[in-house]
């Protein structure tokens, strides 16, 4: 088997997403990240995910977590109910409060590295905050925990960015994009149950990407 569809299959099978799903890797190189030979992943559990065939993100036997970048995000003029601008404004101390979350969610889910099996090469895991989209939902939208939400009622759309590298070498072996829509409040909250659950939810998606179990 194909070391990086190995790794997907192992992601989907024990989060049981998408029901009986397969994760493929694709043959047509990614437009955007065509220079560095990234193909898109479908039913990855990510809204989108690109890797490099060669990635064998098995191997690595260390994991350097960089803190998460936070401070450039994007916040969209909508607005919610009970709240007023400055509530959607990054400040200092919001910038600590979320890169701690991650922080906290981060060293649990990859408290298993370093290991002694792997080649002994490290692999830098690099994340973003990219945007905040505010306002109301109606409809259908999928939930922190996966799950989709019919109606209508004051959310958050939060959206991330993680880029996977060879720490040694800079190589960029992948990227995967996310977003997910939380109860409104989540993010004024700051350190709610909501928002943390969604880190963990996201830093164990991605361990187990990287450890292929």
């Amino acid at each position: 088997m194909h070391p990086v569809l190995s790794v997907f299959l192992a992601l989907a099978t024990s989060l049981a997403l998408g029901g009986c799903a397969t994760p493929t890797v694709t043959g047509d190189l990614s437009e955007e990240f065509a220079d560095q030979g990234l193909k898109r992943v479908t039913s990855s559990g990510f809204d989108t995910a690109y890797v490099h065939p060669e990635a064998g993100l098995t191997r690595f036997s260390d994991v350097r977590i960089t803190p998460m970048q936070v401070a450039d995000v994007e916040v969209s003029n909508t607005a919610v109910s009970g709240t007023a601008r400055n509530n959607w404004t990054m400040t200092g101390e919001r910038e600590r409060a979320l890169q701690s979350l991650w922080d906290n969610s981060t060293s649990r889910a990859f408290s298993d590295y370093p290991r002694e099996s792997g080649d002994g090469a490290t692999l830098r895991l690099d994340s973003a905050l990219t945007q905040i989209i505010p306002g109301r939902s109606s409809g259908t939208a999928t939930g922190a925990g996966g799950q989709m939400i019919t109606g209508s009622s004051d959310s958050v759309d939060v959206s991330a960015e993680f880029r996977l590298y060879d720490d040694a070498s800079g190589q960029l072996l992948g990227v995967i994009r996310d977003r997910r829509t939380l109860p409104g409040l989540s993010w004024t909250r700051m350190a709610g149950s909501d928002l943390a659950n969604q880190f963990s939810r996201w830093a164990g998606l991605l361990h187990t990407r990287i450890n292929g179990r």
